[in-house]
Formats: C-alpha cells, sequence, structure tokens
C-alpha cells in the first residue's frame, strides 16, 4: 500500500508539468497540428491529460486497474461524441508512459504503463461501450414525462408530476430509486454521447435537486434515532446529489 501511495503522490505531482510537456510531444509528432490548434484546444487537450493522470493516480492508490478502464470507456464515449479521433488519444497515452517512465523505477513503470497499454487497447477497439449504466427506452412512462419535461425547460410542471404522486401515497424512496436515479443516469448519458448541452445538463439536475428540497416535508415523518450521521464528497469532487438521496434514506429511517 505504501508503494501505491508514494506513485499515486507521484502521478498527481504530474499534473501540475506533464499536461505542457505532452502537448509540446504531440507537435513534435504532428507539426502540423501546432497551427491548427486554437488556444482553446490546446487548453482542453492540457486538461485532458491532467484528468487522464488523476484518474490513473487513483487507479493506482486503490489498487483497482477497472477505476480507470472505466474512465477510458467514458472518455472514449465522450470524445468520440465530438469526433476525436482514437488514435490521436491513444498517442497521447503512449507520450504519457513515455514521459513518466524516465522519473519512475522498474516497478512503478510496469504499474503505470500495464494500466495505460489496456487504456489503448480500450480505445482502438471496436467496441463502443457506453459506461454509464443507462440505455435508451429504458425509462418507465413517468420517468420519461418527468424527463420529457425537463429537456424542455418546463421545470414546474415537472415538479407538479412528482408532488402530485407522492401526495398520492407513493413512497419518495420509490420516486429517488425509480425516477430521479435513472432519469439522472439518462441525462448523463445524453451529455456524453454530445446529445445536450453542459448547460441543458446543469439546468436538468439543478431542477431535480430543486424538486428533491420540495419533498423534504416527507422525509421527517418517522421516529427519530439518537444517531447522527455526515455525508461528505471526496476533495474535486462537484458531484453530489447521489450522496445526498443516500442521506434521504438515511434520514427517511431517523
Amino acid at each position: 500500500m505504501e508503494k501505491n501511495e508514494r506513485l499515486n503522490k507521484k502521478l498527481v505531482a504530474y499534473k501540475a508539468t506533464l499536461p505542457a510537456m505532452i502537448l509540446a510531444d504531440h507537435f513534435k509528432l504532428r507539426p502540423d497540428m501546432a497551427q491548427k490548434y486554437s488556444d482553446h484546444q490546446k487548453e482542453n487537450f492540457q486538461k485532458d491529460v491532467a484528468w487522464i493522470l488523476s484518474f490513473l493516480a487513483e487507479a493506482v492508490w486503490a489498487g483497482q486497474p477497472v477505476l480507470f478502464e472505466e474512465f477510458v470507456s467514458w472518455l472514449k464515449t465522450f470524445l468520440t461524441s465530438v469526433r476525436v479521433p482514437m488514435k490521436d488519444v491513444a498517442e497521447s497515452f503512449e507520450l504519457i508512459k513515455k514521459r513518466i517512465s524516465a522519473d519512475c523505477s522498474p516497478e512503478e513503470n510496469e504499474t503505470i504503463g500495464s494500466l495505460l497499454d489496456k487504456g489503448v487497447q480500450i480505445l482502438l477497439s471496436d467496441e463502443q461501450n457506453i459506461s454509464l449504466p443507462a440505455m435508451e427506452n429504458h425509462l418507465s412512462p413517468l420517468a420519461q414525462d418527468y424527463l420529457n419535461n425537463l429537456l424542455k425547460g418546463n421545470r414546474n410542471y415537472a415538479l407538479s408530476l412528482i408532488l402530485d404522486r407522492v401526495k398520492s401515497g407513493v413512497p419518495v424512496k420509490d420516486v429517488y430509486i425509480d425516477i430521479f436515479q435513472p432519469v439522472q443516469y439518462e441525462i448523463g448519458r445524453l451529455w456524453q454521447t454530445n446529445k445536450i448541452s453542459v448547460a441543458q445538463e446543469h439546468y436538468c439536475t439543478g431542477a431535480t435537486q430543486l424538486v428533491m428540497s420540495q419533498l423534504y416535508p416527507y422525509l421527517f415523518t418517522g421516529e427519530k434515532k439518537s444517531k447522527k450521521m455526515v455525508t461528505v464528497c471526496v476533495p474535486g469532487e462537484l458531484h453530489e446529489m447521489g450522496a445526498r438521496m443516500v442521506t434521504d434514506f438515511f434520514e427517511m429511517n431517523g
């Protein structure tokens, strides 16, 4: 575990310097691209490298290669949707491995190399796996109606759909699991495949958070127990809705 932690810290430290180096290496291999890239594209390229290093570091720290593999599957789906060639992404993986190898021990290089090689394999495979658990046409009629109204900007009507259902006796927990969870998965999938914008994703998520806040009077109806709980996200994690839902489940149970 100590070895994993040391390598994790080394990879995290690389985020400050390596993205710019990888961009320069990319331009050395593709001199024509240096003139074609806008400042925005250069910035995004470096952000992508930093994200690759972040997930690589976490997979190493946890000793769970699947964390990096899932990230690569997600990255492949997203970048394909915005027409980024996978051979270019795979090339970045190879450049990262080459840059890191000079500063790492043979054992560290073996660990990082196996992860990056598996990543390249996923990127260049013909499989088109959506890493999210949601697929099209999986939603119940009510969940689909709720989602459709969010996408149209009809937040108030979407709110009324949920409140009417809860007032009729449907448990809040069922609403969370059968409506909010699959709808949020679907919103994420639509964004990942470039079918909705970031603004739409934020709007839909914010609207669901508003709906959840309107359901709070229905959460505090059970017997209170002499226990307390604090729920937090890890540093840098801005997606707190899942954690909030789990916390609400505990609240429903006192």
